[in-house]
C-alpha cells in the first residue's frame, strides 16, 4: 500500500510532565522522519478547561503583549528541548482546538498529531480529549498518563505503526469515550 511521506509532526504545547513525554516523542518522530515539527500554542492549555473563553467558537482574546509573551516563554521552555534540531515552528493559535488543529491539519501543517494525555476524558476544546483524538482523521496519538512509554492511538494511528516505531511496542486503541 503506497503511504504519503510523513512531512511535518505536529503537537500542541503542554508544559507539564506528561507534555515533556509528548513532546519527546513527538521530537523523536520528526528527527526519525527528516520531518517539520510544529508546535501548537493555545493560551489555555487543552486539558484545563476553558473558564477564560468566550461563547463556542469565539477567539480567545488576549494583548498583543501577552501574545508576544507567551510565544517567548513557550519557545525559551522548548528551545532548550530541541537542541540541534531546527525544523521546529510554533503557532499561537487564538481559537477553539477543534477547528484550529482541524484548518491546520488540511493545511498540511502536520501529518500526525501527538497530545499529552494528562488524564482520562481531561477537556479538550468542547469535547473530551478521547472523543476529539477520536473524530480527527489523521493520526493522532496520546502519550501519557502514567508513563513516557504509555501510547493510545486513534483509528488511523494504527495503520502508521511502523512510522511511530510502535510496531513492536505496546499501545491502546482510544475508544469512543465520551466525558
Amino acid at each position: 500500500m503506497a503511504r504519503q511521506k510523513l512531512v511535518a509532526v505536529g503537537y500542541c504545547a503542554r508544559m507539564s510532565e506528561v507534555g515533556d513525554w509528548a513532546f519527546q516523542f513527538a521530537l523523536d518522530l520528526a528527527r526519525r522522519h527528516d520531518a517539520k515539527l510544529d508546535i501548537f500554542v493555545f493560551p489555555t492549555a487543552p486539558c484545563t478547561g476553558h473558564e477564560t473563553r468566550g461563547r463556542r467558537g469565539e477567539m480567545f482574546r488576549i494583548s498583543e503583549e501577552e501574545e508576544i509573551d507567551l510565544e517567548r516563554r513557550v519557545r525559551f521552555y522548548y528551545e532548550e528541548h530541541l537542541g540541534d534540531f531546527v525544523e521546529a515552528g510554533f503557532r499561537i493559535c487564538l481559537g477553539d482546538e477543534t477547528p484550529e488543529l482541524r484548518s491546520c491539519l488540511f493545511q498540511r501543517e502536520f501529518d500526525i498529531l501527538v497530545l499529552a494525555y494528562e488524564h482520562r476524558y481531561c477537556p479538550f476544546g468542547n469535547r473530551s480529549i478521547e472523543e476529539f483524538a477520536d473524530r480527527l482523521p489523521c493520526p493522532v496519538v496520546l502519550v501519557g498518563p502514567d508513563r513516557p512509554d504509555e501510547f493510545h492511538l486513534n483509528h488511523p494511528a494504527k495503520l502508521w505503526l511502523t512510522e511511530l516505531g510502535l510496531e513492536d511496542a505496546p499501545w491502546n486503541p482510544i475508544g469512543s469515550a465520551r466525558g
